[in-house]
């Protein structure tokens, strides 16, 4: 028996996750005091989130403990499985400390199971998109060894970019890496950022308007992305779907070659970006 996990802090659609056989993990989140867990969509209404953060709601998300992590793996343990979790960025949480915690515990409690993680040094659909091609493979039963080789190479080949309206969810939610002289606010400004090669988020460049970002997204990728034939591209959003189409109209005029997934941002990666982001994730020649 094989489980591959992955978390919704990938931002992999439930139905691509159900469709590949993956086991999700569901991450934390809290909004105007009470708890709730992020399920890819499944049931939760993120339109209804960002309004409420429009409203001056406040959500933060928080690290699963080491207890909740051995009630996830315990069952997998005691059954004897062979297992592989491809993991958001470990620079961005504390959580994996617990997860390595019970992985400790429990490979001790139960030495006939297997258990191997991969850091995807990205998060959102930078992690995703490697989920989902990690994923494709295991539905095709290529063995964890194979997946893990091929993630040792794509993983570097992931270019993740995305703009938000303002830096102050980031960096309340300690996501933000050297941009501590950057205003949170600057109206007509737009911060572009990057999920660069250490798998931290830093600011890559500045445009003026909204508008400019599409633009500068598309000279971005007429730089650096590569294999678009082979690679499909993953546009992503908080709550701005106008945006999220104008985007990939653009990409699908220079790219035809290109298929395009069009994401709306979930719970946990919206506390810490906010309403009217919008992103893009290929593959490129290098991050």
């Amino acid at each position: 028996m094989r489980t591959f996990f992955i978390d919704t802090d990938s931002e992999l659609p439930f139905g691509y996750v159900k469709e590949l056989g993956l086991e999700l993990i569901r991450m934390p989140y809290t909004l105007d005091g009470q708890e709730y867990y992020d399920d890819a969509g499944e049931h939760t209404d993120q339109k209804e989130f960002f309004a409420k953060l429009r409203e001056g709601k406040v959500s933060k998300t928080s690290a699963l403990n080491t207890q909740i992590y051995l009630d996830i793996f315990e069952p997998h343990f005691a059954s004897g499985e062979e297992m592989f979790y491809l993991t958001f960025g470990h620079q961005m949480s504390a959580t994996f400390q617990f997860m390595d915690a019970a992985v400790k515990e429990l490979s001790e409690k139960y030495p006939r199971a297997s258990f191997r993680s991969f850091d995807s040094r990205s998060i959102s659909l930078g992690c995703g998109i490697q989920c989902y091609y990690a994923g494709k493979m295991f539905k095709e039963g290529r063995s964890f060894d194979e997946i893990i080789a091929f993630l040792e190479k794509f993983s570097d080949e992931v270019a993740t970019y995305f703009a938000v309206d303002d830096l102050d969810h980031l960096r309340r939610g300690g996501r933000l890496s050297g941009v501590a002289a950057f205003a949170g606010k600057l109206i007509g400004v737009k911060p572009i950022l990057q999920v660069n090669d250490e798998g931290k988020i830093v600011k890559y460049a500045t445009v003026k308007g909204s508008k400019k970002v599409i633009g500068y997204f598309i000279d971005l990728m007429k730089e650096i992305a590569c294999d678009l034939d082979k690679y499909d591209v993953f546009i992503l959003h908080g709550d701005v779907p106008e945006q999220g189409e104008a985007l990939k109209a653009a990409v699908e005029r220079e790219f035809p070659e290109a298929r395009i997934h069009l994401v709306m941002v979930g719970p946990v990666i919206g506390s810490h970006c906010g309403p009217g982001t919008l992103g893009i994730v290929f593959h490129a020649k290098h991050r």
